[in-house]
């Protein structure tokens, strides 16, 4: 590895999907009842990665072809998105029963229906330098919408290493825009909660929202956090949802029919190597 490639700058790359119409019913003021109808398709956009001499390169398959950008095929491409509760994007549920006050209070696991829920896809990093961290990268990360979208909207990673390390992250996206227009409704009697479980009779088990703040994790970020490190060749799995978190109290009416744009965009910076005195 020549001395260029480890004092590269940012490599950033990026990988985008339109997600389409959000679209639930609007007969109730929670999000146990949800309807079915005719919605706009979901279509995928083009991946890309910035130019430049970057050395964090993408692809939609493991084997590659890998470079500065790639096209999505999501696994699970719903045509609209409805809302789900999860602690690590392994379980997921939706509501049975609400009582006389709208609140949610039986549930069901919908794990196996959670592709008809989701937006779920895969992707893959490789990179080509001796060691670096990797951080979400703007403005090629760019996740739009109106406030109660972006209110309402989660974000999740799952990242597998090669050496079979897993990490998960769960991201809250209105720090990406202006939400203040958002209106807020509980749906679940616990605050600042998401279903981590049910009970036999279909009651919730919570837990706190793990959710953090999407821009904690840009390359800029004051106290940046970072997704994961790579070394040479090694290439990582990122598998991403968008959904609807409906523990959430902006998951309600005013998100019904909405439009919510996905753009992932990831950035490697180079391990500065330790000189000794």
């Amino acid at each position: 590895m020549n001395k260029m490639q480890k004092i590269s700058l940012l490599l950033p790359a990026i990988a985008a999907v339109l997600a389409g119409l959000i679209a639930v019913s609007a007969v109730t003021y929670a999000w146990i009842t949800l309807a079915v109808g005719t919605f706009t398709n979901v279509t995928p956009m083009e991946g890309k990665i910035s130019k430049g001499d970057g050395n964090l390169l993408i692809s939609e398959n493991q084997e590659g072809p890998f470079d500065q950008q790639c096209s999505l095929n999501p696994t699970d491409h719903p045509q609209e998105l409805k809302p789900v509760s999860t602690e690590n994007l392994t379980k997921f549920y939706t509501p049975l029963a609400q009582d006389r006050e709208g609140y949610c209070i039986r549930f069901q696991d919908s794990t196996e229906e959670a592709g008809q829920l989701a937006i779920h896809g895969t992707v893959y990093l490789q990179y080509l330098g001796d060691e670096c961290d990797v951080y979400f990268h703007a403005p090629a990360l760019q996740i739009s919408g109106d406030d109660q979208v972006l209110s309402a909207g989660r974000l999740g990673l799952k990242i597998t290493k090669e050496d079979g390390e897993v990490s998960s992250f769960l991201f809250k996206l209105d720090a990406l825009s202006s939400t203040a227009q958002a209106q807020q409704r509980p749906t679940v009697r616990e605050d600042d909660v998401v279903l981590s479980g049910i009970q036999g009779d279909g009651e919730p088990v919570f837990v706190p929202d793990p959710a953090r703040s999407v821009t904690d994790f840009m390359i800029d970020a004051e106290n940046r956090q970072k997704l994961l490190s790579m070394t040479f060749e090694e290439i990582a799995q990122v598998e991403y949802w968008l959904y609807l978190e409906g523990c959430d109290t902006a998951c309600y009416n005013p998100v019904h029919s909405q439009d919510i744009t996905l753009q992932l965009g990831f950035a490697g910076e180079p391990v500065k190597e330790e000189t000794s005195d």
